[in-house]
């Protein structure tokens, strides 16, 4: 019983800077705040056929970027939901909006989101592999910290009855959320 204690104790503060963004971050999110997002939008006329292949996107984007004075993000380009983007999600990027066949004019926006923004895709696992093993280091620990707050109350013969009615009602009211939700 002593390490279940001494863990939770450890484990609770250690996370507890995580907890408090996932907390905001998500009723944030589920609320429909996101954030804001700097966005400017450069538009271009085609010569040419629209590029079909990564490199010849990435290299229209960065020429119209120059074209307009714009600094280009740091980071790789990549093919996203039909769109190609140049750096991370989570910082400053630029985005060629979908191609037509036929299309004359082509549109680059490049958005800075803030920083409550840049939690809340944090959040949602849109950024680096850092955040996201910390993330999952996290989730784990919260349920081993359940477990060990579970642990200690069930020790405790008198509470026994009432803590298996609680967690019969929290499971009850999941499963019905769950089933109106769905």
């Amino acid at each position: 019983m002593k390490f279940c204690r001494i863990s939770h104790a450890y484990l609770s503060i250690f996370f507890l800077p995580m907890a408090g963004i996932y907390a905001v971050t998500g009723i944030s999110y589920v609320c429909g705040h996101t954030g804001k997002t700097d966005t400017v939008r450069l538009t271009a006329a085609l010569v040419d056929p629209p590029p079909q292949t990564s490199e010849d996107k990435g290299a229209l984007v960065k020429k119209i970027l120059a074209d307009n004075g714009v600094p280009c993000p740091k980071g790789a380009g990549k093919e996203m939901r039909n769109q190609f983007t140049i750096g991370r999600s989570t910082g400053r990027h630029a985005v060629l909006e979908l191609l037509r066949e036929n299309a004359k004019k082509v549109t680059v926006s490049v958005n800075t989101p803030n920083l409550f923004s840049r939690l809340i895709l944090l959040h949602k696992a849109k950024g680096g592999v850092p955040f996201n093993v910390f993330g999952i280091a996290f989730g784990v620990a919260l349920l081993l910290m359940y477990l060990s707050g579970f642990l200690f109350f069930w020790s405790a013969s008198g509470l026994r009855t009432k803590l298996t009615l609680c967690f019969a009602a929290g499971l009850m009211v999941t499963v019905i959320v769950i089933v109106a939700s769905v």
